[in-house]
């Protein structure tokens, strides 16, 4: 077992009560040899992470986290979250804010009342 004190400050144990059991880790982001992860609560204590090709910045990786915040709390409301990883998989990965603007309007017409389903193509 690792002594809490040679740990970097700030930074929270790998394992929960130094007992060695594994405590899932917030959400949040992370950068990984340059290249940024956001984790985010799916469904329940599960959380899932997600590569963020498009950020270059802390500041870039958060606003797209709070983006995909947005998006799982859109599908928690719609009952979809058996779609969360796809959804927020694209999400993630979109360059532009037309392209994510897409996807969260696939997300509000599945939400109860969202927009009705389009007729004729």
């Amino acid at each position: 077992m690792s002594d809490p004190a040679s740990r970097s400050p700030g930074r929270p144990p790998a394992t929960g009560a130094g007992w060695g059991v594994a405590e899932p880790l917030p959400e949040g982001v992370r950068c990984v040899r340059g290249k940024w992860i956001a984790r985010v609560a799916v469904d329940g204590d599960e959380r899932v992470s997600f590569a963020l090709p498009t950020c270059d910045s802390r500041e870039a990786a958060e606003a797209r986290l709070a983006i995909l915040v947005e998006l799982t709390a859109g599908l928690r409301l719609a009952g979809k979250l058996q779609v969360a990883e796809s959804v927020l998989r694209l999400a993630a990965s979109r360059a532009k804010e037309v392209e994510l603007e897409t996807v969260r309007r696939m997300v509000a017409d599945m939400a109860p009342g969202g927009r009705p389903p389009r007729r004729g193509g």
